[in-house]
């Protein structure tokens, strides 16, 4: 042998055909083994194996029942076994914590020794549920338990059979489910509101799956389409959409929901039960949980049909305003054309009436004047000394047809100078300025770079007697001696300025009129007239602005388009 044995024997033992143990006996002598001594090692051989299967099925049962004995300990619920009598056999920690009663006192005890009786009542019952059919159930039961709540929780009992296959036992779990039935009694309680509320909304108010499946819609949907529930969770598109609003309807909303944007926002036109289709407009939102993935769609339909028609009324009304201030701006500008060409013949007629009284005066009262001036010469001369008075009296005639002459003469010159005509507006302001200092002694101060003649000889006579007239005004209201006119190009207007630093008076400068005082007065009631001015100046697309305070002078500002529209101006 391995060892050096010089006899043995081995004795194998089988079980279902296999080999499963061998007893070895070996001697140090040789020997021949008798049958009676290999018969009596297979019967130890027998034995032995009997007592160690023995030993290790009761340690596996052992283990077994450690195992079973943690598992129930560790199981995060109720664990119980009863007999068919409904005694308790067995009951992890937890249930004798639940139950509020120890082990000592639990076994043996049935759930009217243990419970309330409504509460026992329901536990028996549910118990011959289980046994009914020998399929168990499945059951949600309720039990106050030591923390004074009562939990909810859910239950399996089912029938453990013995080894003639027959219930013997009854065995149950239950698992605490107080916080998911809390939870959902909220979250009914919570759909129930939201349906009152949604109910009672004036709108039009659904939900829909991510998928944009419609999973609610309020009465107030079914009451104007008509449609029922099922009809409204099959097609509702097709029933209730405008067929003009279909197709767009269904690519925006199909968009949306592969998108998922934040807002989902449209117009279309819903059939209402009668058969008319109404205006609604339709935003949605998705919500999301918090991971950021949609879970559902919450939206409302408004009816905005009147605001649409409401709209087009406006819309049509704003073309037929449009049209109408097309007219009547058309129209105006008509009559401002038609009052410029007034107002352009107005200061023709004007210039042509002091061309002929300047004519006059200078080609047939001068030369009257001259000839009577000759003949009273002549009929001094004729006179002798004798005729003394006679002879004062013609020359004192004499001297008044001198002044008359010298009248008329500036007269002349005054109704049509013709230093305007040939020179410019600048060099006549020049001569003007001269004038007025001669005459009334007014020096005026002329601030101009260039002679500025325009095309437009009626615009021009007009400015001309624009900047006389202010300076007459100087000269009878502004108390002071001294006045400025400045002359400059500003784009394609002209621009003159008439300033003094003189009295100055008040204006209200919300409505750009003269205020109302002595002064002012006078300035209405000058020959030619602050409103007269600005009337004539506006007429031909001019402003004038003015700018003045008591103590503070007035500066006059004339702004006329000359350069680039003279000639429709004139027209």
């Amino acid at each position: 042998g391995p060892n050096g044995e010089r006899a043995y024997v081995a004795v194998p033992l089988m079980r279902d055909g296999l080999w499963v143990a061998v007893l070895w006996v070996s001697m140090d002598t040789p020997r021949d083994w008798s049958d009676e001594e290999v018969a009596l090692l297979e019967t130890v051989a027998e034995r032995a194996w009997l007592a160690t299967e023995k030993m290790r099925l009761n340690n596996a049962l052992r283990q077994s029942e450690e195992r079973f004995v943690q598992f129930m300990q560790h199981l995060p619920g109720l664990a119980w076994i009863k007999d068919t009598q409904g005694h308790y056999i067995y009951a992890n920690a937890a249930a004798q914590k639940a139950f509020g009663i120890p082990e000592d006192k639990l076994y043996g005890s049935v759930d009217e020794d243990i419970f309330p009786p409504e509460t026992a009542a329901q536990f028996m019952q549910n118990d011959k549920l289980a046994l009914k059919d020998g399929k168990g159930i499945q059951i949600i039961e309720t039990l106050k338990q030591d923390d004074g709540v009562v939990h909810y929780s859910l239950v399996s009992k089912f029938p453990i059979p013995g080894p003639d296959g027959k219930s013997t036992l009854i065995g149950g779990t239950a698992f605490d489910i107080t916080e998911r039935k809390n939870a959902e009694e909220a979250l009914r309680v919570s759909e129930e509101r939201f349906r009152t509320l949604a109910n009672a909304a004036p709108s039009i108010v659904w939900t829909a799956a991510p998928d944009g499946t419609i999973t609610y819609s309020n009465e107030h949907w079914y009451r104007y389409t008509g449609i029922s529930p099922e009809d409204n969770a099959k097609n509702w598109a097709q029933l209730v959409l405008h067929p003009d609003d279909y197709e767009r309807c269904m690519r925006e909303w199909t968009r949306a929901v592969e998108t998922q944007p934040d807002e989902y926002l449209i117009e279309v036109r819903n059939r209402r039960h009668d058969g008319e289709y109404r205006w609604f407009q339709t935003r949605a939102i998705p919500v999301r949980d918090d991971q950021g993935v949609v879970t559902a769609w919450y939206g409302v339909t408004t009816d905005i049909h009147d605001r649409i028609e409401a709209e087009n009324a406006l819309r049509e009304k704003q073309r037929e305003l449009t049209a109408l201030n097309e007219t009547l701006e058309q129209r105006v500008q008509e009559r401002t054309a038609e009052v410029r060409s007034l107002a352009s013949d107005l200061t023709k007629a004007e210039q042509r009436e002091r061309h002929r009284i300047a004519h006059i005066l200078h080609d047939d009262l001068q030369q009257r004047l001259y000839a009577i001036k000759m003949h009273v010469g002549l009929l001094k001369n004729s006179l002798d000394s004798e005729n003394a008075r006679l002879m004062y009296d013609l020359a004192d005639v004499k001297e008044q047809l001198d002044d008359l002459i010298v009248v008329t003469r500036q007269l002349s010159v005054d109704m049509s100078p013709p230093i305007l005509r040939d020179e410019g507006l600048a060099h006549a302001i020049g001569w003007l300025g001269s004038q007025m200092k001669e005459q009334h002694g007014l020096h005026v101060e002329l601030h101009a770079d260039e002679p500025f003649i325009i095309p437009d000889e009626d615009l021009q006579v007009l400015l001309f007697n624009c900047v006389r007239e202010l300076l007459f005004n100087i000269v009878k209201h502004a108390g002071v001696n001294k006045g400025w006119v400045d002359l400059q190009k500003s784009g394609t207007n002209l621009q003159i300025v008439v300033r003094d630093d003189g009295k100055g008076f008040s204006i209200n400068s919300a409505l750009g009129t003269l205020a109302g005082t002595s002064i002012e007065n006078q300035y209405r009631k000058s020959s030619f007239g602050i409103p007269t001015l600005r009337h004539r100046i506006s007429v031909l697309g001019g402003r004038m602005d003015i700018d003045s305070a008591p103590g503070s002078g007035t500066h006059v500002t004339l702004t006329v388009p000359v350069y680039s529209s003279a000639a429709s101006l004139a027209q």
